[in-house]
């Protein structure tokens, strides 16, 4: 399954961070019921290596099949 991140969520990851909330969402998502948005807690890191906590959001794409979406 293709797991797509927001554009808003670029602007405040690293590369590195990217890939972990990729595999957070797609964690996340298989082990809910599959029914609803869910929301999952990931640490973001800009390149200057400020920290911060956000609360992400994983659904499936409106449109494409097999494409799970993370915003924030």
């Amino acid at each position: 399954m293709q797991v797509s991140i927001h554009h808003r969520i670029f602007s405040e990851c690293s590369s590195f961070n990217l890939i972990d909330i990729q595999q957070k969402a797609l964690e996340s998502w298989c082990s809910s019921d599959q029914n609803a948005p869910v929301r999952f807690l990931g640490q973001t890191s800009n390149n200057n290596g400020y920290k911060t906590y956000h609360f992400f959001e994983v659904a499936p794409h409106k449109t494409l099949k097999n494409c799970l979406v993370v915003r924030m």
